[in-house]
């Protein structure tokens, strides 16, 4: 688009109401023709709305000059039959006065336009220069947010089994006790014979206990009951909408991915001792449901402790020559 094809501060009303005056012009131009011929006065009514054009429309003035002309040498031959030298005349006079009021306004609003838009251009530039500088500030700030988001996460794990551990587990034990939830299992898991394996082993065998150990809970269970490590070789899970009987089934199926587990493996033996409780009253404590469930798995863990002792002996008698170490 050429640089005097742009309108001129001016908006589609206004684009109405001009072409309306010209319009109303050149009827009053035709009319004040046919009964005044020889009066030069009905040019005026052409000129005036080139004027107007001229100053709100450029595009639109040689356009008007042209029609003007056109319509004088049509009325002539109309009234007269044939084309008079003082009609092509006038024609002329009206062009030349068109292109005339065409290149003053011109010059005039072609330099405001250019100061208007280098005004604008730098506005522009300047407003994409803020957004960037607020992408860039937004970005750091979800940056921020994302490494707070792992900070936090990472406060709540167990560094070596992944698993949650003993603060997510203590934090979600007092929202429970807050909410007065009800229909809450608990079930505390104490390794068997981890310092025997830390003692003939080494801890990095202790440790592969441990993270077998968080494996098999972690299968046993929903993705919304939460596993945590809550000591060294002591393990929870929380259960919510839970009862008794679903509570025993639990056990038994962990009890079970134990037992499953060694038979496919050749390394130290898993074993743990398991304690439940389930919390059916709202009014009933998470701190009482806790301590039913550690003193439930407290029952069997001598009998699991001594067990677990000729099943560990067993096994390192199939590695090496090794002997085992009694623990104190």
């Amino acid at each position: 688009m050429k640089h005097h094809d742009l309108p001129r501060n001016i908006n589609d009303g206004k684009a109405f109401q001009l072409s309306g005056i010209i319009v109303i012009c050149v009827i009053l131009t035709m009319i004040f023709y046919l009964y005044y011929p020889d009066n030069f006065l009905y040019t005026y009514f052409l000129y005036i709305p080139l004027i107007i054009a001229g100053f709100w429309y450029l595009h639109i003035v040689l356009g008007i000059a042209v029609l003007g002309s056109v319509a004088i040498i049509l009325l002539e031959a109309f009234r007269y039959g044939t084309m008079s030298p003082e009609a092509l005349m006038r024609a002329l006079i009206f062009i030349i006065a068109g292109v005339i009021i065409f290149f003053l306004a011109d010059q005039k609003f072609w330099g405001r336009w250019q100061q208007v838009t280098a005004t604008t251009g730098s506005a522009v530039e300047e407003v994409k220069k803020t957004q960037l500088h607020l992408q860039e500030q937004l970005d750091k700030l979800v940056l921020q947010n994302e490494n707070m988001r792992q900070l936090i996460s990472l406060s709540f794990k167990d560094a070596l089994t992944g698993l949650h551990n003993r603060t997510y587990f203590e934090q979600e034990m007092r929202r429970l006790e807050a909410e007065h939830s009800e229909m809450v299992g608990l079930i505390i898991c104490d390794i068997d014979g981890l310092k025997l394996v830390n003692d003939n082993l080494g801890h990095d065998a202790g440790d592969e206990l441990l993270k077998n150990t968080a494996h098999i809970l972690s299968q046993c269970f929903r993705e919304n009951d939460l596993v945590a490590r809550i000591g060294g070789d002591e393990f929870a899970v929380l259960i919510t909408g839970t009862n008794p009987e679903n509570l025993a089934k639990a056990t038994r199926r962990l009890k079970q991915a134990i037992s499953d587990f060694n038979s496919r493996h050749s390394k130290p033996p898993v074993s743990f001792s398991v304690g439940a409780a389930v919390k059916m009253d709202k009014n009933k404590s998470m701190t009482i449901l806790f301590r039913e469930a550690d003193t439930n798995m407290y029952r069997e863990k001598p009998g699991n402790r001594q067990k677990y002792s000729r099943v560990f002996e067993e096994y390192l008698s199939t590695q090496t020559s090794y002997a085992v170490i009694p623990t104190p």
